[in-house]
């Protein structure tokens, strides 16, 4: 265990549940350990006789085995030994120490029988043994659930706050010494939150945050706003405007300089952790709460970050920008985050500009023009038309709202002219942008832009103007200097689509063409994944000419790329013509038949079998599919196998109307049942289960399939027998739904009684 992990383990341990103990520790097994015995050097206790004849208390200086603790049935462990150990091990292996023992650990100072909780508590939290420290802070959050309010205020907190800045990094901490008599100060309480809030470890940290969060959700409306958000958030802030550290050039006559000058950057330094502290909080709250939460309190100190000296606290307040855009008011999101907004977008820090553009902007963008409501409809195909906004498809450029948070009521006109914005874009897009990350988080997010702006048609031309020249200056070169740029064009392409429509194709199309040649990967990689969806937009009519070229084309591509289209391939074909997909189904069959060695892969083509089988005529899959489905269900690995399984039940059902297809269906898994190995009739029941999941008509699962199921039920191999057993399982409720539904017979003879 590091040195460091005690100190932080009583700061975060204040919410963890009461460590329970069982067994009174006989054996050196209880406390954790297990060493042979030529590892021991001498026993820590002595035998039953020497310990009778010795009244000679161990000392504090003399030296203890670490590793070991031996305790006979009789015996007690010495404090000395105890503090000797390692306090993680203490607090996790001694479980319900017996009187005895803990008589031992606290000498004349624990009764179990006598003890309230909160007594217990505060002698623990005094002990000299940091592993009793440790179970104090565990057990103060079932003390607070059932105390009452003074003593908390006058005995748990103190507690609490004394555990909290236990310095404990060794074995061999001494008590602290800290008074339980006077009931903690408002003052120092919140001194104290503040230094949690600030203290080095991120475990800590992290959990006092959630817990301020957390703590929403059951303190009343006004008393967190002044307790948590007044006193604690805006307090990190307001305390550092008031306290500034000494001045630079006052110093620089004094003997004490060079003191001073550290001095200063120390509190230089705790001043930014606390800005940084405050609008990492503010985000969170406004992500949990949003509007509810009435966060236009933070708009003033939002204003005072934005104009901080330092870059980080500039950063982030851009980053706060887009959280808060979307839980205030309409007016104060136009008259008081923009400018921000407008200003920190020109700042000298590249970081701060990338923050502004890459989370700020469409946030911002979405909000004032008033995309997150209004949802048009563009045609995408004849008798097609899908919808932009929250609840439109799936795709890069679709803005949607946070869960919680209430839309904008929509502005009666575009506030923001769409000068304004376009001057922003050309801004940063243009170049006067010296910095390509900065660039590159604006075309990261252009499909939200694309949707925001979408009827501001200056603005949209603009970036569909850098969109296709970054895409045309890659392809003229031989080296791409920009990668990252053609790969966010490539992962936004479905978003441009979209909201430019189909009847700009022609625009797009080259542009498209050229992505999916790209000598990069990654950039055919996301082409691949959503090629289902451009198929989508542009309908069954560019089939032909696109479609299926730009399928041949990933199809002979790397591993990864085929297995990219595979996985959308029944989402792909369902866009095609059925002309076409009777064109595409050969070079389907030769990726298919394809031999490797990635298991994942084969699994994954055959998941595509039975929603494959739904798309082509009876006989294309009596032919061409079937065999598939039979030749995966002899694969090595049982995932495969399982997912073969699947289209059985899809092939059944389609063959049942053609008497000669039936037959050839039932000779490819009779083969099964009958087998020699084990693992074949294993697939038999598979199929049998999957027909019942599907709920094929039990009419038909009881003459073609119950009989040689049942068969299987004296199988020599155990397995199988279970798997029929589990299977007949299933068809019990089966079974009993159909006698629980009255026939015509009991219909008739119920109305003649």
């Amino acid at each position: 265990m590091l040195p460091h992990q005690p100190v932080v383990r009583f700061r975060v341990g204040l919410p963890i549940a009461l460590l329970t103990c069982t067994q009174e520790p006989t054996l050196m097994a209880d406390f954790g350990f297990d060493f042979t015995d030529e590892e021991y050097d001498e026993p820590v206790v002595a035998s039953s006789d020497n310990a009778g004849n010795s009244d000679e208390q161990p000392s504090d200086d003399s030296p203890v085995d670490t590793r070991s603790i031996t305790v006979a049935s009789d015996a007690t462990p010495s404090p000395t030994s105890l503090t000797s150990l390692s306090s993680e091990v203490l607090v996790n292996s001694i479980e319900d120490a017996s009187p005895k023992v803990l008589e031992a650990v606290l000498p004349n100072q624990f009764d179990e029988g006598d003890l309230t909780p909160i007594e217990r508590l505060c002698i623990r939290s005094q002990s000299s043994l940091p592993f009793l420290r440790v179970w104090a802070a565990r057990e103060i959050k079932n003390v607070l659930h059932s105390s009452p309010v003074a003593d908390i205020l006058t005995t748990i907190f103190p507690v609490a706050f004394q555990l909290s800045m236990d310095k404990a990094e060794s074995d061999d901490a001494s008590p602290t010494n800290g008074s339980l008599e006077n009931p903690i100060t408002h003052s120092l309480f919140h001194d104290w939150l503040e230094t949690m809030l600030l203290d080095p470890s991120v475990i800590v940290v992290n959990g006092v945050q959630a817990a301020l969060v957390e703590l929403g959700h059951t303190m009343e409306f006004d008393l967190y706003h002044t307790e948590v958000i007044h006193h604690t958030i805006l307090r990190l802030v307001k305390s550092v405007i008031k306290s500034r550290p000494p001045s630079i050039d006052i110093l620089t006559d004094n003997i004490l300089s060079a003191a001073f000058l550290n001095s200063n950057s120390e509190l230089e330094d705790k001043a930014l952790r606390r800005k940084l502290m405050a609008l990492k909080l503010i985000r969170a709250l406004v992500q949990k709460f949003g509007s509810g939460l009435k966060p236009a309190v933070f708009v003033p100190t939002i204003e005072k970050t934005a104009q901080d000296p330092s870059f980080e606290v500039r950063r982030d307040t851009a980053f706060t920008l887009g959280e808060l855009s979307y839980a205030l008011s309409y007016d104060l999101v136009l008259e008081g985050i923009f400018p921000i907004f407008q200003n920190l977008i020109q700042d000298t820090n590249w970081q701060v500009r990338h923050a502004a553009a890459h989370i700020a902007l469409p946030k911002l963008a979405t909000v004032l023009t008033g995309s997150q409501w209004a949802s048009p409809q563009i045609t995408v195909g004849p008798g097609r038309a899908l919808h932009t906004g929250p609840n439109g498809p799936s795709h890069p450029g679709n803005a949607s709202l946070p869960a919680g948070q209430s839309p904008h009521l929509p502005p009666p006109a575009p506030p923001v002219a769409a000068k304004v914005w376009a001057q922003i874009i050309e801004r940063l897009l243009g170049s006067r942008e010296v910095s390509y990350p900065v660039q590159t988080s604006v075309f990261e997010v252009i499909g939200q832009l694309m949707v925001a702006f979408q009827h501001m048609d200056k603005v949209k031309e603009i970036l569909v103007r850098y969109y296709l020249s970054v895409v045309e200056s890659a392809v003229d070169q031989d080296v791409v200097t920009t990668p990252e740029l053609i790969f966010q064009c490539a992962y936004n392409f479905p978003a441009m689509l979209f909201i430019m429509g189909v009847s700009r194709w022609d625009e797009l199309a080259d542009a498209y063409l050229a992505l999916t040649k790209f000598d990069h990967f990654e950039v055919r990689k996301t082409l691949a994944h959503s090629l289902h969806e451009v198929a989508k937009l542009l309908g069954p009519e560019f089939g032909e000419q696109y479609h299926e070229k730009v399928f041949g084309y990933f199809l002979v591509d790397l591993d990864e790329i085929q297995l990219a289209v595979v996985a959308h391939l029944t989402d792909f074909l369902d866009c095609l013509y059925p002309v076409a997909r009777e064109r595409c189904l050969p070079q389907i069959l030769e990726v298919f038949q394809h031999e490797g060695n990635n298991w994942r892969a084969r699994e994954t083509m055959a998941q595509q079998l039975a929603p494959l089988c739904r798309l082509y005529p009876e006989r294309t899959v009596v032919r061409h599919l079937l065999p598939l489905a039979v030749h995966w269900a002899k694969d090595q690995v049982a995932a495969v196998r399982a997912a073969a399984a699947s289209a059985f039940p899809v092939i059944f059902d389609m063959t049942k109307e053609d008497p000669g297809l039936q037959v050839q269906f039932f000779e490819s898994i009779i083969q099964f049942r009958a087998a020699t190995t084990f693992r074949a009739r294993l697939f038999f029941i598979q199929i049998c289960e999957a027909l019942l999941t599907q709920q094929v008509d039990a009419t038909d699962f009881e003459q073609f399939f119950l009989p040689s199921l049942l068969a299987l039920a004296n199988d020599k191999v155990s397995n199988v027998r279970i798997a029929v057993a589990r299977t007949l399982k299933r068809l019990l409720p089966a079974q009993t739904a159909m006698s629980a539904e009255p026939t015509e017979d009991t219909k008739s003879r119920s109305s003649s009684t």
